[in-house]
């Protein structure tokens, strides 16, 4: 399944983050608010999950993409050694955060990445693909981590 976001869709800065994680290859799926925005369900997020491939080769990519976007000096990151599995890195502030994530509850990335759905979005007059987690990934996901704002979201899309 594919779809297109309007390139107005995310703040600028946000959209030359993902398109710079494209550029350099990385594996990585948009998760959380965010997906459950672009399934359908208007409501608030404070940041944009990203969910990334932890592996030697897809942290070297992330590495590499996070140095170009940074200038060669990544806040809390000295190498690619420096990635750790169940790690959260937070980059900004709200309502501009963006959260690299490499596990979430109750899903594998295997499965987040089988069932994504690609959007075409345009950075400077270039197409260019995002994923954003797939429905049954994502409410499968919702359902593990059990906060009250994820069993509302749940509750939405089964209703709808």
């Amino acid at each position: 399944m594919s779809s297109e976001i309007a390139s107005d869709y995310f703040p600028e800065d946000i959209l030359e983050f993902l398109a710079t994680l494209h550029r350099a290859e990385v594996n990585f799926v948009i998760v959380g608010g965010e997906a459950v925005i672009f399934h359908g369900h208007a409501r608030l997020t404070g940041d944009i999950d990203v969910l990334y491939e932890f592996s030697d080769e897809n942290n070297g990519r992330l590495f590499q993409a996070l140095s170009v976007f940074w200038g060669g000096n990544i806040p809390g990151i000295r190498c690619e050694m420096d990635f750790c599995p169940g790690e959260i890195l937070q980059f900004g502030v709200p309502p501009q955060r963006v959260d690299l994530l490499n596990e979430i509850d109750g899903v594998s990335f295997a499965e987040v990445w089988e069932s994504k759905v690609t959007a075409t979005i345009m950075v400077a007059g270039a197409p260019f693909e995002i994923h954003m987690m797939g429905m049954e990934a994502l409410l499968k996901n919702k359902r593990a981590s059990g906060r009250p704002k994820d069993i509302q979201d749940v509750q939405f899309f089964e209703q709808g």
